[in-house]
């Protein structure tokens, strides 16, 4: 099931065992505190938690004693991807104390959800569409409200990371109890990774004046290592979406394989289709070309990036490229 989906499930009925994993931390931490909170007496007592260096044997101890007090007792135990002690854990699986809630919190996917007895909590960034509901909820939350276009902008400035969300929204309210776009414009910060998909996509819809004004702006801070950082995240943007444009494989799959959010392939895939094969594989060579130029010395950075947008904006010349 999803995140979303959890409060209403906890309604219905408690399982024995969860397994939470996904690559957004805020969800990850609140779906934990939503099974903590199933512990309505004597917390203290009824509720472990096993962080760091940990045994799988102290782990099953602690889930094998009966709640005090209480209807419920929680374990949780966060990074286990069945490596250690397999075998005492699956055993504890396969027999679970019907008092307790056994909770594993990953942040990496692991091939623990194929087991039966454990309840799977995807944990994942969610989609637009959905974020866009939870937003002016979070911001009433300050009794601020926020215009539908300062939530689109604020979540794609954010990279659909409800953590960050949840940082600048509150950030935001404090500012004003009324949000538009000039004020997510003005507090809200670009990393690196957002500035270079804004790039990247006016150059696919052939917006060459926004393409030069982002260019423009990342030359202010005129500092040759921040350049470099940009050179090489362009670089990354159009690998992926070339190996996108070439593999069958699922979002997921991609997502495993090159080790990235699945988020960032879904984005990915969406500029990639706006994209020839033959103009992704020339934009590569081209960009590898001025980098490499840039690390033998033979161009400084700010040159190697101005002649790579320049490059890119062409895009007939690259299309044609053999």
């Amino acid at each position: 099931m999803k995140f979303s989906e959890l409060k209403n499930s906890l309604k219905e009925k408690v399982n024995n065992a969860y397994l939470l994993e996904g690559d957004d931390s805020y969800f990850l931490e609140r779906a934990k505190d939503m099974l903590c909170g199933i512990v309505n007496d004597f917390k203290d007592f009824n509720i472990n938690l096993f962080y760091e260096n940990y045994k799988i044997g102290d782990v099953v101890s602690a889930a094998l004693n009966f709640p005090l007090m209480s209807k419920n007792r929680v374990v949780v135990m966060t990074e286990y991807y069945g490596k250690t002690e397999y075998k005492t854990f699956l055993s504890y699986i396969d027999n679970p104390n019907p008092g307790a809630v056994l909770v594993i919190v990953n942040s990496k996917p692991s091939d623990l959800k194929s087991l039966k007895n454990i309840v799977y909590v995807d944990c994942s960034k969610e989609d637009l569409i959905t974020l866009a509901k939870w937003v002016p909820k979070l911001v009433a939350n300050y009794s601020a409200v926020i215009s539908a276009e300062a939530i689109n902008l604020l979540i794609e400035y954010c990279l659909f990371d409800m953590a960050r969300l949840d940082t600048d929204i509150k950030k935001l309210a404090s500012f004003t109890k009324n949000i538009d776009i000039e004020t997510v414009n003005l507090m809200v910060h670009k990393d690196v990774d957002f500035q270079v998909y804004e790039l990247t996509d006016a150059i696919c819809k052939e917006n060459n004046f926004l393409a030069l004004n982002i260019l423009e702006s990342l030359l202010e801070k005129n500092d040759a290592s921040y350049i470099s950082l940009i050179l090489v995240t362009i670089f990354n943007a159009f690998k992926r979406m070339y190996f996108i444009k070439q593999s069958n494989l699922s979002d997921a799959e991609i997502s495993k394989l090159l080790k990235i959010k699945e988020y960032a392939v879904k984005i990915a895939r969406r500029q990639a289709a706006k994209y020839s094969e033959k103009f992704l594989q020339n934009a590569l060579q081209t960009i590898s070309d001025f980098e490499s130029g840039f690390k033998s010395g033979k161009i400084n950075a700010e040159t190697a990036l101005k002649q790579i947008i320049f490059k890119l904006l062409d895009k007939e010349t690259l299309n044609a490229k053999l």
